[in-house]
């Protein structure tokens, strides 16, 4: 009977820990820094909260903003959530668009163990079917971070780009 019992035991214990994991969002503890370049207007500096606006006859502007504790854990999180952190390396978005020139987003995201660089069209959303679904997770993770920043109060008033791409 006693041998049952520690069986039984033994199986309960093995199903809490693989229930456990299975509901525990598995996001590294490794932080990530972000860097976001918009079509060399705009960039979104996470790591350094600074958010940088580019002139065509002026210094840039670069404007500091602070970012709160859950605010970095979300940045961090949805990094984790749309799996961007499987992508390694330099890669680029392929599109189907006839569009000259080819204006892009470059999102660099910088680890311990993982540098990475993702090139993809700004003024384009027709995309290559292998790399739709990556395209669409860069997509949401780019207006996130923009959502994010764009909503603090030092950066609502700052001045806009001349940059102008037609």
């Amino acid at each position: 009977m006693t041998f049952i019992r520690k069986e039984v035991f033994f199986f309960l214990v093995l199903l809490f820990f693989c229930f456990a994991k299975c509901k525990i969002k598995n996001y590294s503890n490794e932080r990530v820094d972000i860097v976001i370049e918009i079509v060399q207007s705009y960039k979104y500096d996470i790591g350094k909260k600074v958010y940088t606006v580019y002139f065509l006859e002026k210094k840039p502007n670069e404007i500091f903003f602070e970012l709160s504790k859950e605010e970095d854990m979300k940045v961090q999180e949805k990094y984790y959530a749309l799996n961007l952190d499987k992508c390694n390396g330099n890669f680029e978005i392929e599109n189907n668009c006839l569009i000259t020139p080819k204006l892009y987003t470059v999102v660099t995201m910088n680890s311990k163990n993982n540098k990475q660089r993702i090139k993809i069209y700004s003024d384009c959303n027709k995309y290559s079917s292998k790399d739709l679904k990556m395209a669409k997770r860069v997509n949401e993770f780019i207006n996130f971070i923009i959502e994010l920043v764009q909503k603090k109060p030092e950066i609502r008033n700052a001045i806009p780009s001349d940059m102008l791409y037609f």
